[in-house]
C-alpha cells in the first residue's frame, strides 16, 4: 500500500520563489543605475551590468576586488567611516558623493546610496549599493 502526498502547496511555493527570483534578476540587471552587493570587508559579491559598464570591469573581475581598491584615495576615509556605521547599525542607510577609478584609471564621480542587509539573527549578510553616475 502506498501513500499519497498533496504537493500542491509545495508547487505553489516553488512557483512563487521562481517568480520572486525572476523579479529580482530583472530589477538588478535591467535598471539604469549601478547596483552592487559587497561583503563586510568591502569585497564585491555581485555587480549589475550598468555598474560594470560604469567602471569598465566585468563582474568576474569586480568579485576579485574591493570597493576600497577602486575608490579615490581622497574619498576613502569618509567612505570607510560611513561603511563602518552601516555594519554596526549606527545608521540604517547612507548617501555619499565620491569618486571611483575605472579600469583605465579615469576618475568617475558618483553618488552612492547604501544599506546593509542582516539575517533573522542580526548577522550582517551584505551591503547593497545603488550607484548613480554624476558626470556631466
Amino acid at each position: 500500500m502506498g501513500t499519497v502526498e498533496d504537493i500542491t502547496d509545495r508547487k505553489h511555493l516553488e512557483q512563487s520563489l521562481k517568480e520572486a527570483e525572476a523579479l529580482f534578476r530583472h530589477a538588478f540587471n535591467d535598471v539604469p543605475i549601478g547596483m552592487t552587493l559587497v561583503s563586510a570587508t568591502g569585497q564585491f559579491i555581485k555587480a549589475n551590468p550598468y555598474f560594470c559598464r560604469l567602471v569598465g570591469y566585468t563582474e568576474a573581475e569586480l568579485t576579485t576586488r574591493t570597493f576600497q581598491s577602486i575608490t579615490h584615495p581622497d574619498d576613502l576615509e569618509e567612505d570607510l567611516a560611513g561603511f563602518e556605521k552601516l555594519l554596526t547599525r549606527q545608521v540604517p542607510s547612507s548617501q555619499l558623493q565620491k569618486r571611483y577609478f575605472d579600469k583605465q584609471g579615469n576618475v568617475v564621480p558618483i553618488v552612492i546610496n547604501a544599506a546593509p542587509v542582516f539575517d533573522e539573527k542580526n548577522q550582517f549578510l551584505y551591503c547593497v549599493g545603488y550607484i548613480q553616475d554624476i558626470r556631466d
